[in-house]
């Protein structure tokens, strides 16, 4: 479940830009892992 939410995530967050709380509440992610997404 947590590896397709951060799949989900990055779909969202890349390539449609949208506001990391946004990516946070739709996926479950906290912002600390949507941070060390986007990190990598």
């Amino acid at each position: 479940m947590h590896t397709k939410s951060l799949e989900i995530a990055k779909n969202m967050f890349f390539p449609l830009h949208l506001d990391p709380k946004a990516v946070a509440q739709a996926t479950g992610l906290s912002q600390e892992e949507l941070r060390q997404l986007k990190g990598k």
